[in-house]
């Protein structure tokens, strides 16, 4: 009798872990090795090798809530309706066709706004609504390949997105409209004058340059040789500030190969950069006209091993050393402050997020941003795409493009 109740309670587990909402419940309070316990009925070995692989190469790393200093908890909200934007090349579970859903978030008056990578715009009202209002837009006028970006400032919202001007050639345009809860007319106020075959960064900060308004924005070099980074004539490959007045540009620094992440603290501007096969880079952008290497040095090495090594000193060649080098890469991606309102023993830390290695990295870098001090890796098992802060809820936004779920991260359990 014990039997038949112990196997009848079994499979009503599994069919209770086939609906999303209990996924969900089970997702975010089941102890970890429980989890993976069920998840071995499920799919088997495969996935218990997988996790086990991932505990050997993570030695010493914490499973949230436990972090070296706080219990940080997390909790997940899937976005119905976003567009799937590119297959996973990361498979936990063999022969898994998962795929990937990149998108983008912003806040205004501590609502968020998000974006997929086609420009689909959609509202909630706050973290404890799960309700996502689809908003109106005239993306579908304005050409889109793909969005890089979007940024809120004051009353406006930008975006940076790639254009196709002709076969394998694209420029990359900025493009902005009023926040309306319902509608966004978006209208292009910048466009670049050259195209390149695969416009990539594109993360925007709101920044005052000489006493005016705008916006500093990241462009990637498009790593088919044509050495974009290094050229005068041509935005891609640098950070560069964009006066929202004149709508002129002054080029802030070149000789970037991916700028993916873009952070402004004080008078500092921060920026995280993928490197080729190693090499993940967060460099501090300080005077204007910097040459920060690319393609020339780097602590990478090329893709094709019969490729010319680069160089691994920047300073002897005249270029700006990064403050940090991933290697191996973490697939670097957004950067970010840590304010003491969130957590006083993290007081002055950096969040750096990454998208291969599906995890934060919390860093501390010393007073004049020089070198990190100390990081650590907090695994959250999702790539993680673009991180934004909420000062009224404390909470860190997470961009899970594995999911595409919209993660916060808070100290307290609620």
């Amino acid at each position: 009798m014990n039997k038949i109740y112990f196997y009848l309670g079994f499979l009503i587990l599994i069919f209770l872990l086939t609906i999303d909402s209990t996924r969900e419940i089970a997702r975010n309070n089941l102890p970890g090795n429980l989890k993976i316990k069920v998840k071995e009925i499920f799919f088997g070995k495969t996935y218990l090798n997988r996790i086990k692989t991932l505990n050997e190469l993570n030695y010493n790393v914490a499973l949230l809530p436990q972090t070296q200093f706080e219990k940080v908890y997390l909790k997940k909200i899937k976005i119905n309706n976003f567009k799937i934007s590119e297959k996973s090349n990361y498979q936990l579970i063999k022969n898994s066709k998962k795929k990937l859903t990149k998108f983008y978030i912003a806040q205004f008056n501590n609502n968020i706004i998000l974006s997929d990578s086609k420009g689909n715009f959609f509202y909630l009202e706050n973290i404890n609504k799960t309700e996502q209002l689809k908003i109106n837009t005239n993306a579908n006028k304005l050409n889109i390949f793909d969005v890089k970006d979007i940024n809120v400032k004051n009353d406006r919202i930008f975006i940076t997105y790639s254009k196709k001007i002709k076969k394998n050639c694209y420029s990359l345009v900025v493009a902005n409209a009023q926040i309306l809860k319902k509608n966004l007319n978006f209208s292009p106020i910048y466009e670049s004058k050259s195209c390149i075959k695969n416009v990539i960064a594109g993360k925007m900060h709101n920044y005052t340059f000489k006493g005016s308004e705008g916006l500093i924005i990241t462009t990637g070099d498009d790593g088919r040789g044509r050495n974009y980074a290094q050229k005068n004539d041509t935005i891609f490959g640098k950070i560069f500030f964009l006066d929202l007045k004149t709508k002129r540009i002054n080029i802030f620094s070149k000789g970037h190969r991916n700028p993916q992440g873009l952070s402004v603290f004080k008078d500092k501007i921060l920026s995280t950069e993928h490197g080729p096969r190693g090499g993940d880079e967060i460099n501090l952008i300080t005077t204007q006209g910097n040459d920060y290497g690319w393609p020339t040095a780097s602590y990478g090495e090329p893709y094709d091993k019969k490729a010319k090594k680069y160089k691994d000193n920047h300073e002897e060649l005249g270029y700006v050393d990064p403050i940090y080098s991933f290697v191996p890469s973490i697939g670097i991606s957004q950067i970010t402050y840590v304010p003491e309102s969130f957590s006083k023993k993290w007081k002055d830390n950096f969040l750096v997020a990454s998208l291969n290695g599906r995890s934060l990295f919390r860093i501390k870098m010393n007073s004049d941003f020089s070198k990190i001090l100390f990081f650590e890796k907090i695994f959250i098992g999702e790539r993680i795409r673009d991180v934004e802060y909420l000062v009224e809820e404390k909470a860190f936004l997470l961009a899970l493009e594995d999911s595409g779920s919209l993660a916060v991260l808070t100290m307290n359990n609620g």
